[in-house]
């Protein structure tokens, strides 16, 4: 992201004192840094709108709820 929208990022967490940002897929390295830096914890929950390689539906929302709880 570019720095506006880092900055457009912070002023919503201020608005909405949001902790968490939900993600499709692990974000890269240096984006997960930044968001530590600004206090955002990333959760993987993967919607499973394709038949996955390994498991199924159920099975991938069961991973899901997993990492919700941690």
């Amino acid at each position: 992201p570019s720095p506006k929208q880092w900055e457009n990022l912070n002023n919503l967490i201020k608005e909405n004192e949001s902790s968490i940002m939900l993600w499709e897929d692990e974000p890269s390295q240096q984006i997960q840094i930044e968001l530590d830096k600004i206090g955002i914890s990333s959760i993987i929950f993967k919607p499973c709108g394709n038949q996955p390689a390994e498991g199924d539906f159920l099975s991938i929302m069961h991973d899901n709820l997993k990492n919700i709880k941690n």
